[in-house]
């Protein structure tokens, strides 16, 4: 009967922490699906956030058009998804629609609204900082 109970209760422990590592990977299930690579000019980066890549599209690091992949699917090469940034139709990012809907649904709004733009990052540097630059940086 003791060996009964030992079994019972080393069941019993494998249970709990199987249901703990399942409420873990649920938690993170949706962080997860947040998550892309992008492809970019034959690099890979990221993982980025939908606001990520719109942030990188307006500081111009990425233009026109690139290719995203979630991360849970990076061994599929089949779901790459180009995205095409420098689009006003909204059409020509069906493909993003059909295999990542939530971040079609974040993404083509903002890239097809009038205040969207890509910004050139500043050429001069702050006047008080240049006062302090030392005679060889400012050459």
């Amino acid at each position: 009967m003791n060996d009964t109970t030992e079994r019972v209760e080393e069941d019993a422990k494998r249970q709990e922490e199987n249901q703990k590592l399942l409420l873990i990977s649920e938690d993170a299930s949706p962080l997860l699906n947040a998550l892309f690579y992008v492809y970019y000019e034959h690099q890979i980066m990221g993982p980025y956030e939908g606001k990520d890549i719109i942030t990188l599209y307006i500081t111009d690091k990425i233009k026109d058009e690139c290719w995203v992949i979630g991360v849970r699917y990076n061994k599929d090469n089949d779901k790459w998804c180009k995205v095409i940034l420098s689009s006003t139709d909204a059409a020509n990012n069906d493909e993003l629609k059909t295999k990542y809907p939530d971040l079609h649904a974040y993404l083509v709004p903002k890239l097809l609204s009038d205040s969207m733009k890509q910004y050139e990052p500043p050429v001069y540097c702050p006047k008080g900082a240049l006062e302090t630059l030392s005679i060889m940086r400012k050459l």
